[in-house]
């Protein structure tokens, strides 16, 4: 397990891999990414749904945190820092917006499992609600369908 597959489990962050397949962290305003061994790196990208005002404000915010600025642009930005530095992982976490794993309720689990019993439809060998009564399909000329009862 590499480096920042540790540090997407310990904070429960999603894993997602790149064109290249490189794994990364998807963020709203960039992606982290395993810049070295020991060092991780956030990206800060453009986009059009935010701002670069939002973006230089985060680079602002994490360059007091404490991370090293490698790469500047206009808005653009790549910051190192150490996974370890918990107060760094935190500030990088919350400035570029990752998205972390849920978690799911005991109660959750168990309605997951009792699933194909509340929906018929998908219960194997459960014949009798696909053929409980006639029903066709009628095209409109607006060329829309509906269903529509055949008798």
């Amino acid at each position: 397990m590499n480096q920042l597959e540790q540090f997407a489990c310990q904070h429960r962050l999603r894993l997602t891999k790149d064109e290249c397949g490189d794994l990364m962290v998807c963020a709203k305003l960039g992606h982290i990414y395993e810049h070295g061994p020991d060092v991780l790196g956030v990206v800060f990208s453009e986009s059009d749904r935010y701002s670069n005002k939002i973006l230089l404000a985060r680079r602002r915010q994490l360059l007091n945190a404490g991370l090293k600025l490698h790469q500047a642009g206009d808005a653009e930005s790549i910051l190192l820092f150490d996974p370890a530095n918990t107060a760094q992982a935190q500030a990088v976490i919350h400035a570029a917006g990752a998205r972390k794993k849920r978690r799911q309720t005991a109660g959750q689990l168990l309605n997951l499992r009792k699933a194909p019993e509340k929906m018929p439809l998908q219960a194997p060998g459960n014949e009798a609600v696909v053929a409980d009564g006639p029903v066709g399909l009628s095209a409109s000329p607006e060329g829309s369908v509906s269903s529509i009862p055949i008798g």
